[in-house]
């Protein structure tokens, strides 16, 4: 978006001597598109931090119907081997049994199979009540103790200068019961009293990079149902973000079948759309046939060729030099030959420029301010520096960040023309829990279509709309992104004066993802 220059195609034309504008259009008669569709984040991916893991068995006397042959311990032991089997994984366990009372077997955390198998004939008690308030209590301390020592481990590294962000553990606790939760005086507990334990737990710690609770329950050998205890567990399980699973006798019981990764899901940082052959200048949209920066009726000026991104052949796009104070019909000869092909980070940027603006070809959003450099060059802000967006640079009663997305401009008061060109927005979250994904139904309307000139293969009145997401994980929001595209081709001449276009997830491409250094 060029605010050096705002001459109207007339004047131009006048003084070069000529009575039109070549088919060079500065504005043509309105016509608006709007994209809809549906966009879905990076699926869930596994992330390598550690892991604790808390079971949490039923010891109580309904067990002696239940669980003849034992097959809690069994289960522990085949968990504890599971869970070992890779020497390289980050992984501790604790277990707790609870009956009458509830009691920590392993004495916290643990990162030695050996010594937790030491603890799990305690796993044969059949005695007592279910007291599930009781052992919701203890897991509770049992994960704040432990949270103390990481939070004592990560004092100390970072006083060491070392990298501590991968420190934090994810907690994944498993519970399993066969009965009603009854107190030590045989009184039942009530659902409402146990989901208040429960989110106790769960909100223990801001330390714990998640907590994740999945619950089972045992039945008898005779099959007979036990809606009131199963509906229990399964609430919990769905508080906890959990799965539920019901294992029939002792023998069935196999906690290998909870999912122990630990996912990292993915949200929308920023969503914004533009059309590249269009540039907003004197409070209103003209083309830019060649998506070069420079609009066609400033290229006449330039003597550059606005059917031409680079009317010299020297890497730089004519826009570019322009607003670079470089001369566009000239080679500069300041570009390499892999310079000039190289955009690592796919922001619109090639290495040559980058290094002209004293960019990072590395970093698509080098400031992370959630907009790409390129997008930000051209359109008036400053890719290097993240707080312009938030100020309203011309004061005209909007942020730079609105008007980016908006596609008027950061540097003109344009209030009076703001509502007939400003871009429209619609974002509606929907989470995918059975894919582990994050989609959005969306809709960008008000996008100026405008007549341009032949360009190669693309015809006349071609406009190329791009929609980009950028994307984060809910984890680490500041230090990884994704840059997400789809180009929508649309020609102006074969649409009416209105036109509704649908935009399909399959074509949205990740083109660029960056990760910024640790702590």
């Amino acid at each position: 978006m060029l605010r050096t220059f705002k001459f109207h195609c007339l004047f131009v034309a006048l003084a070069a001597g000529i009575t039109g504008c070549s088919n060079v259009e500065l504005v043509g008669k309105a016509k608006v598109l709007e994209v809809t569709g549906t966009y879905c984040t990076t699926d869930a991916e596994d992330y390598d931090v550690p892991i604790n893991v808390l079971l949490c068995v039923d010891t109580s006397e309904s067990n002696k119907l239940t669980d003849k042959t034992d097959g809690r311990m069994k289960a522990a032991a085949a968990l504890i081997d599971h869970l070992f089997s890779d020497p390289n994984r980050n992984v501790k366990m604790a277990i707790c049994e609870f009956n009458t009372g509830a009691t920590d077997v392993t004495n916290g955390f643990q990162a030695d199979p050996a010594l937790l198998k030491q603890a799990l004939p305690n796993l044969q008690k059949k005695e007592g009540f279910t007291n599930y308030i009781g052992a919701l209590t203890l897991m509770r301390n049992m994960v704040k103790k432990e949270l103390s020592k990481i939070a004592e481990e990560i004092r100390r590294a970072k006083a060491e200068g070392k990298r501590t962000d991968l420190m934090r553990p994810a907690f994944v606790l498993l519970w399993l019961s066969d009965g009603i939760p009854r107190d030590a005086n045989a009184e039942v507990q009530t659902p409402e009293a146990i989901e208040f334990e429960q989110k106790l737990l769960l909100e223990v710690s801001e330390e714990a990079r998640s907590i994740v609770m999945h619950t089972a329950f045992l039945g008898s050998p005779d099959g007979k149902p036990n809606p009131q205890a199963e509906k229990l567990l399964k609430g919990m399980a769905e508080d906890g973000r959990g799965s539920y699973f019901r294992f029939p006798n002792g023998d069935a019981i196999d906690f290998r079948l909870f999912d122990f990764s630990v996912k990292r899901l993915f949200e929308i940082k920023q969503f914004f759309a533009y059309n590249r052959q269009a540039i907003f200048d004197q409070y209103r949209f003209v083309a830019d046939s060649d998506g070069d920066g420079l609009a066609d009726y400033l290229e006449l000026e330039w003597k550059t060729d606005p059917a031409k991104a680079d009317t010299d052949d020297d890497g730089l796009s004519d826009g570019f030099e322009v607003l670079t104070a470089n001369d566009p019909v000239t080679s500069n000869g300041a570009c390499g030959t892999d310079e000039i092909a190289v955009d690592d980070d796919a922001d619109n940027l090639n290495m040559c420029s980058e290094n002209i603006i004293n960019g990072n070809d590395k970093r698509f959003d080098a400031d992370g301010d959630t907009f790409p450099d390129g997008f930000e060059f051209f359109s008036g802000t400053n890719p290097g520096n993240g707080a312009d967006i938030e100020t309203d640079i011309d004061f005209d009663d909007a942020l730079a960040l609105d008007e980016l997305r908006w596609r008027t401009d950061p540097s003109l008061d344009e209030r009076d023309v703001r509502e007939r060109f400003a871009y429209r927005y619609n974002l509606a979250r929907d989470f995918d829990a059975a894919k582990g994904k994050v989609c959005y139904n969306f809709s960008v309307s008000n996008i100026s279509l405008l007549q341009t000139i032949a360009v190669g293969d693309k015809p006349a009145g071609y406009n190329e709309i791009v929609l980009e997401f950028v994307t984060s994980p809910q984890d680490d929001p500041v230090k990884v992104s994704t840059l997400n595209r789809l180009i929508v081709p649309v020609n102006r001449d074969d649409a009416g004066e209105k036109i509704s276009l649908s935009a399909d997830q399959a074509k949205f491409i990740q083109v660029s993802r960056q990760e910024l250094p640790r702590d």
